[in-house]
């Protein structure tokens, strides 16, 4: 009987490793794309705006 509730809560503990994961990824990419966005406001004179594509090629 040990063996079945072990291996329940592993697949439980393996669940929970992928949300954390797809979560963690999601937050990365958010935060890439901030710092980069950021830094172009901070490094364009006279900021006007993104060049062309600039967020469809920072995104997923």
């Amino acid at each position: 009987m040990r063996f079945f509730d072990r291996q329940e809560q592993a697949r439980t503990q393996t669940l929970r490793l992928l949300l954390l994961f797809g979560l963690t990824v999601i937050a990365l990419l958010l935060a890439v794309n901030a710092a980069l966005a950021l830094t172009w406001r901070a490094v364009a004179p006279g900021f006007s705006g993104y060049p062309a594509y600039f967020l469809a090629s920072t995104r997923l």
